[in-house]
């Protein structure tokens, strides 16, 4: 059985520190990222800019959907639910990121041919 905390234990405290820790991650990479690693990922897939910064712009709005309807999911899902199905998803679409081609096949097909 599980001991309670001594009554003067304030926990404020670490929600403070973990909130910090979040915000930083995700202001950090996610917002403020994107200008400054999107000529890297240009210059290390081959992929044109317009590609990169329309799918950047598909993860903010997807991301902004989810995060709008996070209540009703909560509801009808459960948290546990919700967030293991969350960092499943993360995982997965790292993966396939991690895994990509230099050059997409669209691209494959027609870089021998001649201007």
């Amino acid at each position: 059985m599980a001991t309670a905390p001594p009554a003067g234990t304030f926990h404020g405290w670490r929600v403070v520190g973990g909130a910090f820790t979040l915000a930083t991650f995700g202001w950090g990479i996610a917002f403020y990222g994107p200008p400054i690693y999107l000529h890297a990922i240009r210059d290390a897939r081959g992929w044109p800019v317009a590609l990169v910064s329309a799918a950047m712009t598909v993860h903010f709005v997807v991301g902004a959907l989810v995060v709008a309807n996070l209540p009703a999911l909560y509801r009808r899902l459960g948290l546990a639910t919700v967030t293991k199905a969350g960092a499943l998803l993360l995982a997965c679409c790292g993966a396939i990121a991690g895994s990509s081609p230099s050059r997409p096949a669209w691209r494959r097909d027609c870089s021998h041919r001649s201007a």
